[in-house]
């Protein structure tokens, strides 16, 4: 089963994810969606509830995504340095939950 949700925000995501899973008995969950809450100056919210999330559905395995680097942006722009700031707080918050992985996409421009 999949779900794709054009400019979401990860809120609307985990809502969704969680209304959706809570029937069913799930292996596991990948959530990827992250640019939203980057782009908006709200980079502090999304690793808040993916962790909201996880904790309220330890029966489930959770996967999350990195947030990739913007490739159209320079290395010192604001929001390739708001990706690092949230990258290492999705792993800070995520690292004492042994049902979370998280997926780092070392994607190049090549």
């Amino acid at each position: 089963m999949g779900a794709v949700m054009p400019c979401c925000k990860l809120e609307h995501i985990t809502h969704l994810a969680h209304r959706l899973l809570s029937e069913l008995h799930c292996d596991f969950v990948i959530i990827w969606g992250d640019a939203n809450d980057i782009n908006r100056n709200e980079f502090n919210t999304g690793p808040r509830h993916i962790r909201k999330y996880a904790l309220r559905n330890k029966h489930t395995y959770v996967i999350a995504t990195i947030a990739p680097h913007r490739y159209d942006l320079q290395d010192s722009s604001c929001v390739n340095k708001e990706i690092k700031v949230y990258n290492r707080k999705l792993h800070k918050m995520l690292k004492d939950m042994h049902h979370v992985s998280i997926i780092d996409m070392n994607l190049t421009r090549n």
